[in-house]
């Protein structure tokens, strides 16, 4: 507690410590502001901190400018004041006689706005307030305007004898405002549209200039400044700086602006006097949200004070040129100080006074002779590492061999030397060398239960103290690395920092871990490392970062100069509860790490939503974004955003995520989005921004939607698709009807051919079987039997009439086909001299059915039984059997013939000269595949032999299927 308190003293009384100073962050024309010469700054209800400029209006985000001129409407480019309202607008006090405001991104004036076009303006606009119902009241010279509402009114005052020097809104709510009259300043208070005299200022003294507060007012008379507070306390502050006004800060600070820089004052603080920016003319002092101080000043841009609570001082050598530091120690209560060319000096934290020790009289002025590490020993010695030497505070020396790069405690009281030569063990009493450990360049050296851990160029080396030395690289390329400190913290865990890859985690003879750029690191260059309780610091060529180790996660928060670091190259660090030392090539900081940050808030805006080039008009209500509707053509969308979060610095990230196309987060640097060919759908933006702290903003949620082309929608899709399957059920049935007349067309020409074919078939076998009856009656002629020849030739005429008329049909009816056929084997018979007998066996329903059939098919095979199987026979015992019935599909005709089968017919046949060849069972076969052509279901014909229980062929059997469907 008391560290801290020293600190704070430290603060208070900064202004008379020499050589210390405050770290600011400067923008000026080069960053984008409107103008070098700064009247005024102010913060809007969303966050951005505006600009009064002679040249234009600057918003600010933290990171990027936008500014504002005549021609984005501004009646005059000269602004000298501002005020925020309770509704957002950003009234602007032009250097012109006019008025204006902005709001919901757009400029707001007489000629735009019909309740500014209400009010009459006669001279220029000083000043502006507002009370707590929402009157906001303009302030001329001598005139005041009420704005309430739609509703406008004026209180005048008479002119060139009275007017107005200041004007404010009270802890009450009520309008005060100071007029003066005759030399004589008095306090009104504003109520009912009227002024009300309540307090009366008479010193005496002139008064040059007056500021009011909510609680008090200070005004500037002749050579003093006077602070009264509106309960009736009073102080007199001596100022002789040649003043220009007052900005009120808070309900307590207040500035005094000059051509010095800025004093700001606590009203409830006297010995509360700091100064700010010495030498810089300051035109006013603003005080944001986070804390943050703005100082506007003349031809100079605007400074930002980093922190209040990070404190920096250069070193000098007595010529006074500045010095880097290179070490740092904390011990006794002393901050030690080691800087180039040998120096050494003592910081005492509670008057921040630093003093030049002669500690290393004799080894200073040396460039090449810095004090590059401060150690203490196990018996609390402090020892001095120069680039030559290592010394203790007494005249005991030890001359390195090559350029020191680390001192560490090792075993008993010895101390570990890395050099560029080497790493040596000597006695911390008499530094004398004890033991060579490595011969070859060392960058850093660490000692821990019997092992050395010897960093180098070429990574690390773990030797034990018999000199068995084992390459850690070896196992993990990450540890052949350049080493640039190494540490351990209290659970074994050793902290690496090399030059290029970050931190290394190792632990029981492993990498376990690496932190980098990836995991938040400022740089991947590390220079320095100290452990205190569960943070790790890291110095970087970058900033520093404070790791919480404690933590699997690491979380890591980044100082820079942003934060009021003197330099972001940093030597070394050290830390001691909550204050922090860093050194520099620059001097040393110092902070106290609890104070930091402690208001760093984040704020995510929405700047612009564009599509197709053209900015949309958004509406929000309590912080939502109402839908938009797009059309198709406006899907090229762009988004830009702010995060503010002035504390960080500028370093901002972004998470955002677009519902409808992503199905995760995605993570930028940007504050902006494009999506250029989004297709049509309902989306949902989701952006959140993070600072440098970690800290998120709210998720901004717009939602939109792209609507489709006219084309493009359902029921258009759906009448289109009606109505090209109207036209295809059209062409196709026009292609079917197109197909079935060509098929039919097709059928008709076939069928002609197949009965041509059968016409030209049976006109082939009817001279055959006439052929055959002929020689039939020529034997009977010979025989000289008139009476068998007129029998044979009255049923030969009958059989030719029954050919005659069935050759001329497609097809008959199965009585007729029984009828032919048994005029056939009655006229067969005869001719045989009754060799065979015959019966043909057919159902009475099927004879009388409409069942039909080819004519002559079945002929030609009774034919075949009778000349190939019964004339064979010995005897006249042959017997044809027919037989009719109906299967599944149609009817079955069977012959059978007690012949002697075809095997022996065919032994007869070879034996015996054939005068003439039988057609009948090829045509008939011809026939058959006419018939079956361009037919699902098939005419069917199947011979075998006939065999008894031997198997003895005793005749032929023929099977034919007629089908109903022929």
């Amino acid at each position: 507690m008391f560290k801290k308190v020293c600190l704070f003293l430290l603060l208070i009384f900064c202004q008379a410590v020499s050589g210390q100073n405050f770290s600011y962050t400067r923008y000026d024309i080069k960053d984008g502001l409107a103008g070098s010469n700064v009247y005024a700054a102010i913060q809007d209800k969303q966050g951005f901190i505006w600009f009064a400029t002679e040249t234009g209006l600057s918003r600010f985000d933290g990171v990027h400018f936008k500014n504002f001129t005549t021609e984005e409407g501004l009646p005059d480019n000269e602004i000298l004041n501002m005020f925020c309202d309770s509704k957002g607008r950003l009234w602007l006090l032009p250097f012109r006689k006019s008025l204006c405001y902005y709001y919901n991104g757009k400029l707001h004036t007489q000629k735009n706005d019909s309740l500014l076009k209400r009010i009459r303006i006669t001279d220029n606009i000083f000043f502006i307030a507002e009370d707590k119902n929402g009157t906001v009241a303009i302030g001329e010279l001598s005139k005041i305007h009420l704005i309430k509402g739609s509703s406008v009114r004026e209180i005048e005052l008479q002119r060139r004898v009275t007017y107005i020097t200041a004007m404010a809104c009270d802890s009450s709510g009520i309008i005060r405002v100071n007029i003066r009259s005759y030399q004589q300043d008095t306090i009104y208070m504003l109520s009912d549209n009227k002024l009300i005299a309540k307090t009366s200022l008479s010193s005496g003294n002139r008064v040059y200039n007056m500021a009011l507060g909510k609680s008090f007012l200070v005004t500037k008379e002749a050579g003093r400044t006077d602070f009264k507070s509106f309960s009736g306390d009073s102080r007199s502050l001596n100022q002789l700086k040649i003043h220009i006004n007052f900005s009120i800060l808070s309900d307590s600070l207040f500035s005094d602006n000059t051509h010095d820089g800025s004093f700001v004052y606590n009203c409830n603080n006297p010995f509360y006097n700091i100064h700010y920016l010495p030498g810089k003319t300051v035109s006013s002092v603003y005080k944001d949200n986070e804390q943050n101080l703005w100082f506007c000043t003349q031809r100079e841009g605007v400074y930002k004070l980093n922190s209040p609570f990070v404190y920096g001082q250069t070193v000098k050598d007595p010529s006074g040129k500045l010095l880097g530091v290179y070490s740092l120690l904390k011990n006794n209560g002393i901050v030690w100080i080691g800087t180039e060319e040998g120096y050494i000096f003592s910081l005492q934290p509670s008057t921040g006074k630093i003093n030049k020790e002669p500690y290393t009289k004799g080894l200073t002025g040396n460039p090449r002779n810095s004090l590059r590490v401060l150690l203490k020993t196990k018996k609390g010695e402090l020892v001095l590492g120069l680039q030559g030497y290592v010394k203790k505070t007494n005249s005991i020396n030890y001359k390195t061999e090559g350029s020191l790069k680390d001192l560490a405690n090792a075993y008993d009281n010895n101390i570990i030397v890395s050099t560029s030569s080497g790493m040596w063990v000597i006695d911390g009493m008499t530094l004398k060398e004890s033991d060579t450990l490595w011969q070859g360049r060392t960058t850093a050296g660490y000692y821990s239960d019997g092992i050395y851990y010897i960093g180098t160029l070429e990574g690390l080396y773990l030797a034990t103290r018999d000199k068995q030395i084992k390459y850690a690289g070896e196992k993990d390329s990450l540890l052949r690395n350049r080493i640039a400190a190494i540490r351990q913290s209290k659970d074994g865990t050793f902290w690496i920092a090399t030059y290029d890859k970050g931190i290394l985690i190792y632990k029981n003879s492993k990498l376990i871990d690496q932190i980098s750029k990836k995991n938040g690191l400022s740089s991947n260059i590390c220079r320095t490392l100290f452990i205190h309780g569960n943070n790790l610091w890291v110095g970087t060529d970058n900033g520093l970062n404070k790791v919480n180790i404690g933590d699997k996660d690491y979380p890591i928060i980044k100082y820079t100069t942003a934060d009021g670091l003197i330099s972001n190259s940093i030597n070394t660090v050290v830390a001691d509860d909550s204050l922090v030392y860093v050194g520099t090539p620059e001097g040393i900081s110092y902070f106290d790490d609890k104070k930091i940050s402690p208001q760093a808030s984040c704020v995510l805006r929405i700047t612009d939503i564009s599509a197709a080039g053209n900015s949309l008009e958004v509406d929000v209500v309590s912080g939502k974004y109402k839908a938009l509707a797009l059309a198709r053509k406006e899907n090229n969308i762009r988004f830009e955003f702010a995060g503010i979060s002035y504390r960080s610095g500028g370093e901002m990230s972004y998470r955002y995520k677009l519902i409808g196309l992503d199905t995760g987060w995605h993570a930028t640097k940007e504050n902006f989005l494009n999506y250029p060919t989004l297709s049509p759908g309902d989306y949902v933006m989701e952006i959140q921004a993070i600072n440098k702290f970690g800290i998120g903003s709210d998720v901004i949620r717009v939602p939109f939607t792209i609507n489709k082309y006219w084309w493009e929608k359902i029921w258009v899709g759906g009448l289109l698709i009606l109505l090209l399957a109207g036209i295809l059920y059209l062409v196709v049935s026009w292609r079917i009807r197109r197909i079935r007349k060509r098929e039919n067309e097709k059928n008709q020409l076939l069928e002609q051919a197949v009965l041509m074919e059968h016409m030209a078939l049976k006109a082939q076998m009817n001279p055959h079987f006439i052929f055959n009856s002929l020689n039939s009656i020529q034997q009977y002629v010979v025989d000289k039997d008139v009476v068998g020849a007129n029998r044979y030739l009255a049923a030969f005429s009958r059989l030719i009439r029954l050919t005659l008329d069935n050759s001329s049909k497609s097809a008959i009816s199965i009585a007729e086909e029984i009828k032919y056929l048994s005029q056939y084997l009655e006229l067969e018979m005869m001719r045989t001299d009754n060799k065979f007998s015959y019966t043909i066996n057919i159902p009475e329903e099927i004879l009388e059915s409409d069942h039909t059939i080819s004519p002559m098919l079945l002929q030609p095979f009774i034919e075949n039984s009778i000349r190939h199987g019964i004339l064979y026979r010995k005897d006249s015992e042959g017997h044809i059997h027919v037989k009719i019935k109906q299967y599944e599909n149609g009817l079955r005709f069977t012959i059978e013939d007690n012949g002697v089968g075809r095997e022996q017919s065919a032994f007869y046949k070879s034996k015996t000269p054939i005068k003439y060849q039988s057609k009948g069972i090829v045509l008939t076969k011809q026939r058959v595949d006419l018939i079956n052509r361009n037919k699902t279901e098939k005419v069917k014909i199947c011979i075998t032999d006939i065999k008894n229980e031997i198997g003895a062929i005793e005749g032929t059997r023929v099977i034919l299927d007629y089908p109903h469907s022929n």
